[in-house]
């Protein structure tokens, strides 16, 4: 399922509001909606991360050896990338 236009389109959405389309339908992760938000769409984060915009659409969450890298490109801390691996300090 393909990101929701008004979370790949519109980079001034927050977390939370990604979270509710999450909520509404879409499988990924918060994290990972605000990962490809802030990156300027699917797309943009595939060439960022140096992999296949097909790899990155197949993703639910993001991969754990891919972590630092998407928080690198992003900005988007660790911490919500993969709260279940993290803990906010």
């Amino acid at each position: 399922m393909p990101v929701p236009i008004a979370c790949s389109y519109r980079l001034s959405l927050s977390i939370a509001f990604c979270y509710d389309l999450w909520m509404l339908g879409d499988d990924r992760e918060p994290g990972l909606l605000r990962a490809i938000e802030t990156a300027g769409g699917i797309s943009a984060l595939a060439r960022k991360l140096g992999i296949s915009q097909a790899a990155l659409s197949k993703w639910r969450r993001v991969p754990s050896h891919q972590i630092v890298a998407i928080e690198r490109v992003t900005g988007v801390p660790r911490e919500e990338l993969r709260p279940d691996l993290y803990r906010r300090s």
